[in-house]
């Protein structure tokens, strides 16, 4: 996902064209709803049934909420600053970057984590 984002991002800071957006959020969207979900939940295999259960709740709830509410937060105001749309490709390249190695990071710990303590006798 964070590669498509990186590759849509990049084109559209080269080339704004409406195509080449709706071409990009159809992939993101596609990817999204296929892969993305199934690998967030993959990533809570490795824990405990309890720990499993909260932290769903809190990532589903407080975390995906507040993520939102930060997006809508950062676009009105790069379009209240009438900043044009190479800054902000500028902006979401940046920030794809860091999710690339957040996604790194986190890949890194979870093939470190030994199995769930309900699966170590399945």
């Amino acid at each position: 996902m964070p590669v498509i984002s990186l590759c849509g991002y990049t084109l559209l800071a080269v080339a704004p064209v409406l195509a080449y957006i709706r071409l990009v959020k159809i992939l993101e969207n596609a990817t999204d709803y296929s892969l993305q979900n199934t690998t967030r939940r993959a990533l809570f295999l490795r824990t405990s049934r309890e720990a499993k259960y909260k932290a769903l709740q809190a990532v589903e709830t407080f975390f995906w909420r507040t993520g939102d509410m930060l997006s809508a937060i950062t676009v009105f105001v790069v379009a209240s600053l009438g900043v044009g749309i190479g800054p902000m490709e500028a902006l979401n390249i940046g920030l794809v970057l860091i999710w690339l190695l957040l996604a790194a990071a986190i890949g890194r710990e979870h093939r470190r984590m030994p199995p769930a303590p309900d699966e170590e006798h399945a």
